[in-house]
């Protein structure tokens, strides 16, 4: 793997420089330089920009923050600032037709003075984690307690070869301390290596930890802050503690036991939790976690976690609804795809949500029973599913639905009735699912 990898950048850093400088050649063929003078200024250009590539520090999560920045500055350069130095190198043309030369001479032996990879960190003194959990520590009776207990599922060889189908090839190592930041040095230490987050897959929370709701909130923000870190590792959470799922393999299949379409990014539930203090984990061996305000309010069966998951666009694809009659005879729907559309209404003497569910799939087991009856037996199914998913959430307060955000963006008359008053509104909500299936 890591030999591809090798020959993988050599090959993208020639085609790099045969097309940039092909490119600038015919750029510059209409320029009064011999054909000799513009092959070497063309290389040394193209030269130039594979080089800078390699001086940016980017690694880990950190490259998203920089693709911000670069999607809010780009704009304003190719809108502003690449014509006007189209026209001024236009004006200059004629001016400089004789040292251009000399000047690119001296642009470019300063930027050959710079050196890249300088906070390199060579692959032999590496130590990959492929997952992490995180767990409360338990108290062994010192005088301070230790407050986290951090364990990391670690790959020896690092690229993810036929190495790591073997047991023995991925170990689990923890470390407990007052801090995340000081549990992470430990494990630094006693693996005697630099361990690297970057190629992570899954984040594990134990569940004694997600009852504590400043333990929660302060490793969101320790783990937001790391820049190996990447925010689109996908996050779970455990049963029992984070340290016994990471012996699962949990990066290799996640969740195991739900059959839904729902692995939420770790940068996708920190920013439900900062804007609504509302989020659903799921739960590795199946079902799902409830958060409010950083702290476990509810925990949701596989089927639970479906009727919640009728109320995001397409997340129960491939899912198979059964339902059945009181004669004994069930049918089964495999899902492919569904759309959802909500909306609140301020009703009296309590507001209403409308869930608009068109789900379309096909038939798998019809057990003698007519089309349109089986489709009404499957909307049935689906709209109790609804309603006993958000009844349970509406008991604990929890809209991890994120229905406030709704209102904010898309009926802002009716957030600014129910907004300042959203947590009696929501337990009070009357559900009114309406689905259509298509068979």
């Amino acid at each position: 793997m890591f030999s591809f990898w090798i020959v993988t950048v050599f090959t993208l850093v020639n085609a790099l420089l045969f097309f940039g400088g092909t490119l600038l050649t015919d750029i510059t063929s209409n320029n009064a330089l011999s054909k000799s003078k513009k092959r070497i200024i063309n290389t040394l250009i193209t030269a130039i920009a594979v080089f800078a590539v390699t001086c940016m520090p980017w690694e880990g999560g950190g490259i998203y923050k920089r693709l911000d920045w670069l999607y809010y500055t780009s704009g304003t350069f190719f809108l502003l600032v690449l014509p006007l130095l189209i026209i001024l190198g236009a004006k200059l043309r004629k001016w400089i037709n004789g040292k251009s030369f000399l000047l690119l001479t001296l642009f470019i032996v300063p930027l050959l003075s710079f050196v890249g990879c300088y906070d390199r960190v060579e692959i032999e003194d590496r130590t990959f984690v492929v997952a992490f959990g995180i767990d409360k520590a338990e108290d062994d009776g010192d005088t301070i307690p230790y407050r986290y207990t951090m364990s990391v599922a670690l790959s020896h060889n690092g690229s993810g070869g036929d190495d790591e189908k073997d047991d023995n090839k991925n170990q689990i190592k923890t470390a407990s301390a007052q801090t995340l930041t000081e549990a992470i040095h430990l494990l630094n230490r006693e693996a005697n290596a630099r361990l690297y987050y970057g190629q992570a897959k899954v984040i594990v929370l134990g569940s004694e930890l997600l009852e504590d709701p400043a333990l929660v909130k302060n490793a969101f923000i320790v783990l937001a802050q790391n820049e190996e870190i990447d925010r689109q590792i996908k996050i779970v959470s455990a049963e029992g503690k984070a340290t016994d799922a990471l012996k699962e393999k949990p990066h290799e299949k996640i969740p195991k036991a739900n059959a839904v379409n729902y692995t939420p990014d770790f940068g996708e539930v920190h920013t439900q939790l900062k804007q609504s203090g509302c989020a659903l984990i799921p739960v590795y061996s199946g079902g799902a976690t409830a958060l409010k305000d950083y702290k476990k309010t509810e925990t949701l069966s596989a089927e639970e976690l479906r009727g919640f998951l009728w109320c995001l666009p397409d997340k129960n694809k491939d899912a198979v609804i059964t339902a059945g009659e009181n004669d004994g005879k069930h049918i089964s729907y495999k899902m492919k795809k569904h759309s959802v559309d909500i909306s609140i209404e301020p009703s009296c003497p309590n507001p209403r949500v409308i869930i608009e569910v068109k789900a379309e799939g096909r038939l798998t087991e019809a057990d003698g029973l007519a089309q349109p009856f089986a489709a009404l037996l499957i909307e049935r199914e689906i709209a109790d599913e609804i309603r006993e998913t958000v009844k349970k959430m509406q008991a604990s307060n929890t809209d991890a639905y994120n229905w406030l955000d709704h209102l904010r963006k898309k009926q802002h008359d009716i957030y600014q009735e129910l907004g300042h008053r959203w947590s009696d509104v929501f337990p009070r909500l009357v559900i009114v699912p309406r689905v259509t299936v298509c068979l």
